[in-house]
C-alpha cells in the first residue's frame, strides 16, 4: 500500500510543473496558485473558501478550470 508522502509529493511535483509554486506555498502568501492574485479577494462563498484549502485556487479560477465546453 502507498503510504500519504507519496500522494503528497506526487500532488507538489504535478503543482509545481503546472503552476510552479505547490498548494501550500500558495496558501503561506495567501495567494491564488493559478492566477498569482490574493485568493481571499476572489473567494465569494464559504464554499470557494473551502475549495481555496483544498486546491489553493480562488473561486474564479476554480470556476474557469472547471467549466467544461459544450463543443466536446
Amino acid at each position: 500500500m502507498l503510504q500519504k508522502p507519496y500522494y503528497q509529493e506526487l500532488m507538489d511535483n504535478l503543482a509545481m510543473d503546472t503552476f510552479g509554486m505547490t498548494q501550500v506555498d500558495a496558501q503561506e502568501s495567501k495567494i491564488c496558485i493559478d492566477c498569482k492574485e490574493p485568493a481571499v479577494d476572489k473567494c465569494h462563498s464559504e464554499l470557494d473558501l473551502r475549495e481555496y484549502s483544498i486546491s489553493g485556487m480562488c473561486g474564479e479560477c476554480y470556476t474557469l478550470n472547471m467549466e467544461t465546453s459544450d463543443e466536446d
